[in-house]
């Protein structure tokens, strides 16, 4: 597990990421060099994991993820700059959410 340079995130966040895999769970921890999170990690593994890798990782407009995987009505969820992915335990799967200026 090697500390990899992340891209760019859409908010300008720069940081770092190690990918590491379990049984049945790929996933990476994210580590935020710059930004309102800076000094800071967080993990995302198994079906959120893919879909953000899958979107693009941190250069998408989800950005730099901003929490740890928690526990929600439904399922579980990811917070990133830009937006969160909820996983639901009904079906398995995962959908990425754009964040809804105020």
């Amino acid at each position: 597990m090697f500390p990899i340079v992340a891209g760019r995130s859409p908010q300008g966040t720069t940081g770092q990421y190690a990918k590491f895999s379990g049984p049945n769970e790929p996933g990476a921890i994210h580590w935020h060099r710059t930004g309102r999170h800076a000094g800071k990690a967080f993990a995302t593994y198994g079906d959120i994991y893919n879909v953000f890798s899958n979107l693009g990782g941190s250069t998408s407009w989800l950005g730099f993820p901003t929490s740890d995987e928690y526990d929600v009505q439904g399922g579980r969820r990811s917070d990133f700059e830009g937006g969160h992915i909820f996983w639901d335990a009904r079906t398995g799967k995962s959908e990425a959410r754009r964040l809804i200026p105020h």
